[in-house]
């Protein structure tokens, strides 16, 4: 099973060693306000597997002209990246997860959920972590670092990353 987020697995964090941050625009929410009213909610008008037709690199041209043209929401970088898995996780209808903004020591960002709960752990101690919305929002202990962080949905593991990707589990 493939897992599509911007998270990093457990034993992929060494190959990053820029510090992780937050996206600057929610993948979910940006697909919401620009997408969906003719990709339908969730990517539900699109056609069952699409996203195996297409390459990467092909799904980011599309998505970028789609964006700049109907979408009338330019987006690059990162963000563009960003809603190239999220499109991957929508057809291959599986989870997905995006940290999208700290203030301080309180973490949020994006989720969608294929039916089980979200966690977060730092070590072997669990964290509270509130769903609304399709937005998870948590509250590192004081001292605690991003890095350590460990959120689990749908018995996938993920740590912050520092861009983007696909995980094949």
């Amino acid at each position: 099973m493939r897992a599509l987020l911007l998270l990093v697995p457990i034993a992929a964090t060494a190959a990053f060693a820029k510090k992780a941050e937050p996206l600057k625009n929610s993948p979910v929410t940006y697909f919401k306000a620009h997408c969906a009213r003719c990709h339908g909610t969730d990517g539900g008008m699109y056609d069952d597997g699409f996203d195996k037709k297409i390459s990467d690199k092909d799904l980011r041209d599309v998505i970028d002209r789609m964006a700049t043209g109907p979408g009338q929401a330019p987006i690059d970088g990162i963000d563009l990246d960003a809603q190239v898995a999220y499109h991957r996780a929508i057809g291959s209808h599986l989870p997905f997860l995006a940290w999208t903004a700290q203030k301080g020591q309180t973490l949020s960002g994006d989720f969608t959920l294929s039916g089980e709960k979200l966690t977060a752990k730092l070590g072997k101690k669990k964290l509270p972590i509130q769903e609304k919305d399709r937005i998870w929002t948590l509250i590192l202990p004081k001292g605690a670092k991003v890095e350590d962080l460990i959120l689990s949905v749908d018995k996938t593991t993920f740590k912050p990353a520092t861009k983007p990707f696909t995980q094949k589990k």
